[in-house]
């Protein structure tokens, strides 16, 4: 499992290198595609932890 935060930073970082290199360039395309995978996995593996159970539960799939 990834943290969530580091996701969003992956995420986020992304976007901001991504519009550094215009929107014609394949490193362009390279960061859009790492997004769609990272926003694919956060909607498909995210979970709530009950904080009063450490017990981190199996992750939703669908």
């Amino acid at each position: 499992m990834f943290d969530e935060d580091l996701l969003q930073t992956i995420i986020d970082q992304s976007k901001e290198w991504r519009e550094l290199f215009g929107l014609n360039s394949e490193i362009h395309e390279a960061f859009t595609f790492l997004i769609d995978l990272v926003e694919k996995y956060q909607k498909n593996y995210s979970y709530e932890v009950d904080p009063d159970d450490p017990e981190i539960p199996e992750p939703k799939t669908k």
